[in-house]
């Protein structure tokens, strides 16, 4: 198991903490702080071990009044290589930033659309904005469940308003896991309404994670 603080990692064998249900129950800033701590935990697995947990479950959470998390059961871990990390990091730069072009451009050349027939970039930069709400929307932004269900019925789904976009995506195998675990995450931030400046999060240098 691991104990993951705002700037620390700490492995130990025995672990005692609030549960979910009462995490729940817990004051705001709190929830904000455990919040926080989660995605640090999510994109800093990705980015600098270049792996994820591929079962983001808030059973296997504990939740201390410090505000750290341990984070239980490694069961299914998924594990990426640089060049798919990259891929992933640049083509959310490219919606952060609103280059259509150059969103498009990535897609095509990681396999997620076809470049003889792609979507229009346009609206492929709307679809994954969207996904990204949390980090381009004003700081600091707060989650919801109901931006955690609405980003559920559209990320994937054919009979959104997104379908002519989904439509002609093919996901490659390996980065099943990421939109799995994205949606997760944002479920459990989405519950816990949490608050931050997620973009900060996002742009935090890789030894401060």
């Amino acid at each position: 198991m691991t104990r993951l603080c705002t700037s620390r990692v700490i492995t130990m064998d025995l672990a005692t903490g609030q549960r979910w249900a009462e995490a729940l129950t817990a004051p705001s800033e709190l929830r904000d702080q455990w919040g926080q701590v989660i995605a640090r935990f999510a994109l800093g697995s990705l980015r600098r071990l270049h792996m994820v947990n591929a079962d983001a479950h808030p059973g296997n959470y504990l939740f201390h009044e410090d505000g750290s998390v341990t984070f239980l059961d490694f069961g299914c871990v998924k594990r990426y290589t640089a060049a798919q990390v990259a891929t992933l990091e640049a083509a959310a730069q490219a919606a952060v930033i609103g280059d259509a072009s150059r969103l498009s451009r990535v897609l095509a050349e990681s396999g997620f659309t076809d470049k003889a027939d792609p979507p229009e970039p346009e609206l492929l930069l709307d679809w994954l904005r969207e996904a990204l709400a949390p980090v381009i929307a004003p700081q600091p932004f707060i989650f919801t469940p109901q931006f955690a269900a609405a980003l559920a019925r559209t990320d994937l789904s054919r009979s959104g308003r997104h379908s002519d976009v989904i439509s002609k995506l093919t996901v490659p195998p390996d980065f099943l896991s990421i939109a799995r675990v994205n949606l997760e995450v944002t479920a459990i931030l989405g519950a816990l309404r949490a608050t931050g400046d997620w973009d900060a999060i996002r742009r935090e240098p890789l030894e401060d994670q």
